[in-house]
């Protein structure tokens, strides 16, 4: 027998629930070399966001604002790996490597 939740999060994973996904869409942002660029503005509506470094050989960092610090305390993201992010708040990407990378963003919104 399964259980079935009303809901996008179990209710003590956040401080307030959120409310189920009704429309994804998927973006891509170009980071240069060296660049640092917001890829994502605030949304409160945002229940979910995937990003996906498809640099072959380069890392990232991507973090929550923009610190002058990204490159040495943003959170690390390396070539062909993707990471689930559950924040409402804006996202900033930091190319560490020596080529353009492209960053694919899925998100949805309730």
């Amino acid at each position: 027998m399964g259980v079935l939740y009303s809901q996008a999060s179990f209710k003590n994973s956040r401080v307030a629930s959120r409310k189920p996904t009704t429309q994804a869409s998927t973006i891509f942002v170009d980071v240069a070399s060296g660049a640092t660029v917001k890829a994502m503005d605030v949304d409160i509506t945002r229940t979910y966001m995937t990003i996906l470094n498809t640099s072959y050989v380069d890392q990232l960092r991507y973090a929550y604002s923009n610190l002058p610090t990204i490159g040495t305390n943003g959170f690390p993201l390396d070539a062909r790996v993707a990471a689930d992010l559950e924040s409402p708040q804006e996202l900033w990407i930091k190319n560490m490597g020596a080529a353009l990378i492209k960053v694919q963003v899925d998100f949805g919104q309730g």
